[in-house]
C-alpha cells in the first residue's frame, strides 16, 4: 500500500469533535442515564466514572473499554513492564482504534475533569508513566499499523506497535528504522525519549528520524507536525518527552539493511576479571579503529544467589567485524 492511499485513514484531516460537542453529548448520555435508557444505572455523575461509562457507551465494541477487575483489564495489566505499573489501578481502561478515538477520549478528560496516562509499549519501570490510578488510561495497542511508502525511504508506524512488530514487517523487504534495541519496548516512549538504536552511530538516535509526528492536540485537534508546519513542538518531540501532546502515529526514515552478527559472553565477576573486561572495553574505545557498523553493551548483572554476579558483554555488527576481534583478542 502506498503512502498516499494511507492518509484518509490515519488521520490527515480527519473528522474530530469539538470540545462543545462532546459536552452535549456527555450531557445527553447523562439525560439517558437518568432515565435508564441504553445505560446502566449503576454509574453516578462524576469524574472518572463518568468519564468511563460515557467511553463505553459511545463504543459498545467488545474490547474497548475495560473494567478493573475484568477478564480483559486483567490481560491488560500482565503487558506492564514493571510490577509498580501493573499494580497502579485505573478507574477504567479505553482501547482507542484510530486517532479520531484518541481525540474523543481527551476531550471526554477535559469535559469530565477525568485525568488520564497514555500506554504505548509500557515498559517504564515507575507507576504512573502509562498507567494512572483512578484515572483513564489510553492503551494505544490497536494503532499498529507499519506502512511502507512506495519508494521504501519512510515508514508511517503506529505509536501502539512495539520495535518487534515493526522489524518483523521490514526485514522481509531488506529494510529497518532507527528504532529499539529491546524488541518489547514500545514505538512511543522510546521515540519520545530519544532512543538509542544499533545503528545510532550512523544515523542517530530514533527522535533524529522522525520526518512527522501525527498528534492529538489538547483541544482535539489532530494535525501533523513536522520541520514545516508546528516546527517549535516538531523540535520538542524530538527527545522532549511525552507531555507534548499524544502522538499516534510516526513517520519514520528508513533504511536498506542486510543481516545482522551477534554474539555475547557471560563471565563470574571477581576483581580480576572485571579489571579485565573493563581494561579491555577502554582499550578498544580508545586505541581501535573507528567503526560505525559496531555495538558494544558491556552489563553488570545482579544473579538470584546473592554471592554471585555476573557481567555480560554483547557485540553487534553489520559488515565491519574488526573492532570484534579486537576485543576478544584483548
Amino acid at each position: 500500500m502506498k503512502t498516499d492511499d494511507l492518509e484518509g485513514n490515519l488521520g490527515v484531516g480527519a473528522t474530530t469533535l469539538t470540545l462543545g460537542e462532546v459536552q452535549a453529548q456527555i450531557e445527553a448520555y447523562r439525560e439517558q442515564e437518568r432515565h435508564g435508557a441504553h445505560v446502566a444505572r449503576s454509574a453516578p455523575q462524576l469524574g472518572c466514572t463518568l468519564a468511563c461509562g460515557f467511553l463505553a457507551f459511545s463504543h459498545p465494541e467488545p474490547g474497548k473499554l475495560s473494567y478493573p477487575q475484568s477478564p480483559a483489564y486483567g490481560f491488560e495489566k500482565s503487558r506492564y513492564w514493571s510490577q509498580q505499573q501493573a499494580l497502579t489501578q485505573p478507574a477504567c481502561r479505553f482501547t482507542p482504534s484510530s486517532e479520531v478515538d484518541v481525540s474523543l477520549a481527551v476531550l471526554t478528560s477535559r469535559v469530565t475533569q477525568c485525568n488520564f496516562a497514555v500506554k504505548s509499549g509500557g515498559h517504564a519501570a515507575f507507576a504512573g508513566a502509562s498507567n494512572i490510578e483512578g484515572g483513564l488510561t489510553l492503551d494505544l495497542r490497536n494503532l499498529n499499523q507499519v506502512a511502507v511508502s512506495a519508494d521504501k525511504k519512510q515508514t508511517l508506524v503506529g505509536a501502539g506497535n512495539v520495535w518487534y512488530d515493526v522489524y518483523t514487517k521490514l526485514q522481509p523487504m531488506g529494510l529497518t528504522v532507527i528504532g529499539g534495541r529491546v524488541s518489547a519496548i514500545g514505538v512511543g516512549g522510546l521515540t519520545l525519549g530519544g532512543g538509542i538504536s544499533f545503528f545510532s552511530n550512523r544515523h542517530g538516535w530514533a527522535c533524529d528520524n522522525v520526518n512527522n509526528f501525527q498528534v492529538v492536540f489538547a483541544d482535539g485537534t489532530i494535525r501533523d507536525v513536522s520541520p514545516n508546519a508546528y516546527s517549535d513542538l516538531y523540535w520538542a518531540l524530538r527527545g522532549g518527552g511525552n507531555n507534548f501532546g499524544i502522538v499516534t502515529r510516526f513517520d519514520l526514515e528508513t533504511y536498506p539493511q542486510g543481516g545482522m552478527w551477534a554474539g555475547s559472553q557471560t563471565f563470574l565477576l571477581t576483581n580480576e576479571t572485571a579489571t579485565s573486561i573493563n581494561h579491555a572495553f577502554y582499550n578498544l574505545a580508545v586505541n581501535s579503529p573507528q567503526d560505525p557498523y559496531a555495538q558494544i553493551i558491556i552489563a553488570y548483572a545482579y544473579a538470584q544467589n546473592p554471592k554471585v554476579y555476573t557481567s555480560l558483554h554483547q557485540i553487534f555488527t553489520t559488515e565491519n567485524r574488526l573492532p570484534t576481534r579486537l576485543f576478544l583478542k584483548t
